[in-house]
């Protein structure tokens, strides 16, 4: 249950910056340490790619969590 709701946090995190890859690097990724930026590009741009692609930018929740609303 914990991974689910970190994993809706993380959308609606990604949804605030409007799933746009400049502006989450901008708001989330360069507070990391330089090394683990690569890795966080990645991942938060993969997961912008997923809502885009299943049509949740606005409302509901990726498939990979299990859930859809």
């Amino acid at each position: 249950a914990e991974y689910l709701i970190y994993m809706w946090q993380v959308e609606d995190l990604l949804r605030a910056n409007g799933c746009d890859i400049d502006r989450i690097r901008q708001n989330i990724i360069l507070r990391y340490p330089e090394e683990e930026r690569p890795a966080l590009e990645e991942w938060y741009g993969n997961l912008a790619d997923m809502m885009r692609a299943e049509g949740v930018t606005e409302k509901g929740h990726l498939q990979i969590t299990g859930m859809s609303f």
